[in-house]
């Protein structure tokens, strides 16, 4: 039983891979105005759909954080007639963290704005991201308000369609 509903659900997603494209890909960043200097993350986004995904990693100094964010394109185009595209939207993010004697957990509301490019018949997309991420951080040290947090991303997505 657990075979058929496993080979149903392979076949339903192979038969709707021709309705959408998607992106996936890599990016990597700092947060400028945290102690944060440095993270690596996997993306995700759909063509059909103006959420782009992120889940990240920091592991430095017995130190680690996880993070992900939900960001919402309201608004895209391209700069004049050349093939640099514009985005910039909102969203939210979280994280924990922990290290040797600290702990920590953030919920943040994010503005965002970026250049993107695509190459290769719109197979490989190129972009950099920044944001400002004010949010609330509640540690074992106490609770915070973080307002100069301003994440900058570089990165790469593959679009399979």
């Amino acid at each position: 039983m657990k075979k058929k509903i496993l080979m149903l659900a392979v076949l339903a997603i192979l038969g709707t891979t021709s309705l959408f494209a998607f992106g996936i890909g890599v990016q990597t960043g700092a947060s400028l105005g945290q102690s944060v200097v440095g993270n690596v993350a996997v993306t995700f986004k759909l063509d059909s759909s103006p959420w782009v995904f992120a889940a990240d990693g920091y592991i430095a100094n017995n130190s680690f954080a996880f993070g992900m964010t939900a960001d919402m394109w309201i608004g895209t185009g391209k700069i004049s007639k050349t093939t640099i595209g514009y985005f910039y939207g909102w969203g939210i993010a979280g994280n924990i963290g922990a290290s040797n004697n600290y702990m920590n957990f953030g919920i943040y509301a994010r503005v965002l704005g970026g250049a993107n490019i695509m190459l290769v018949k719109n197979f490989i997309e190129i972009y950099l991201q920044a944001a400002w991420q004010p949010g609330l951080k509640i540690s074992s040290r106490g609770v915070a308000f973080s307002l100069p947090n301003f994440p900058v991303a570089a990165g790469i997505r593959f679009w399979i369609k």
